[in-house]
């Protein structure tokens, strides 16, 4: 955010120069803050719904059970060895 500050000082001191006060360009900031905040909860709840979904259908074999690695079934029996 201080990057883009940086890089828009000429803009913002415009901006003053129009009478814009202090409140109202902090806001503007704080907007295109907000943006690239919603942007990265959707496009990342996106990701993950998908992603959560390619893992389940990968782990489940076409029957629905869950096997190992080896080609075994996971349930207690299998777990009870350890």
């Amino acid at each position: 955010m201080s990057r883009q500050i940086t890089l828009q000082r000429e803009q913002i001191a415009i901006l003053k120069a129009f009478g814009y006060s202090n409140l109202q360009v902090g806001l503007h900031f704080m907007k295109f803050a907000f943006v690239i905040v919603a942007l990265g909860i959707g496009l990342g709840t996106a990701g993950g719904f998908w992603l959560g979904d390619a893992w389940s259908i990968f782990t489940t074999n076409s029957s629905g059970s869950r096997r190992s690695s080896s080609g075994r079934r996971w349930g207690r029996s299998s777990l009870h060895r350890w």
